[in-house]
C-alpha cells in the first residue's frame, strides 16, 4: 500500500478508539465501561471516532453505537490525528509514537482480562513503540487519565 496523501479526521473527533477483534477481549464489560467513562468527558458521541480493525469481515459493529465510524480501510499510519486529544486501543501498533506523534495514548491491555504472561509481553511491546503510553490497571485509573487529558486544569 503506497500513498502520499494524509486523511483528515472529522474535526469533531476528540478521541480516537481503535477497536480490536472480539477474540482479543476477554472481559465482556470492558467496552460498555470504557464508553460510559468517555461519555462523561466528551460533549457527544460525535466526539469519539471508532476505527474498526481492518480486513475482518466478522467484525462486530455494535461498538459503533458509541461513536462515529472512521473508515477501517484507511491505514492508521496515514490519518492526521491533529484534531484529537486522546487515542485508545489495546496492544496495537496504532499506539506507536511514529503514528500518533505527541497524542496521548492509553492502552487497555491490563483491562482486557488476559493471562499474566500475555499482558507482560504486550506491555513490553507497547513500551518499545511508545515510551509515553498510559497503562491503567483499573477503570478508576482509566477514568483519572481520561479526565486529566480531556479536562485539563487551567
Amino acid at each position: 500500500f503506497y500513498t502520499n496523501s494524509i486523511e483528515k479526521l472529522d474535526e469533531s473527533i476528540k478521541v480516537i478508539y481503535f477497536d480490536a477483534p472480539f477474540f482479543a477481549i476477554q472481559s465482556s464489560d470492558l467496552k460498555p465501561n470504557l464508553f460510559r467513562i468517555l461519555n462523561k468527558y466528551v460533549g457527544s458521541i460525535n466526539e469519539i471516532g471508532i476505527k474498526l480493525h481492518p480486513g475482518r469481515s466478522n467484525t462486530n459493529k455494535t461498538v459503533l453505537q458509541y461513536g462515529i465510524e472512521v473508515e477501517s480501510f484507511i491505514p492508521a499510519q496515514i490519518i492526521d490525528y491533529s484534531s484529537c486529544k486522546l487515542a485508545i486501543s489495546y496492544g496495537s501498533t496504532t499506539l506507536a509514537k511514529t503514528i500518533l506523534d505527541d497524542l496521548p495514548a492509553i492502552s487497555l491491555t491490563y483491562l482486557q482480562g488476559l493471562d499474566e504472561e500475555t499482558v507482560r509481553r504486550e506491555v513490553r511491546f507497547l513500551k518499545l513503540i511508545n515510551n509515553d503510553i498510559l497503562l491503567p490497571k483499573s477503570f478508576g485509573e482509566f477514568e483519572s487519565m481520561v479526565k486529566q487529558i480531556l479536562q485539563p486544569v487551567f
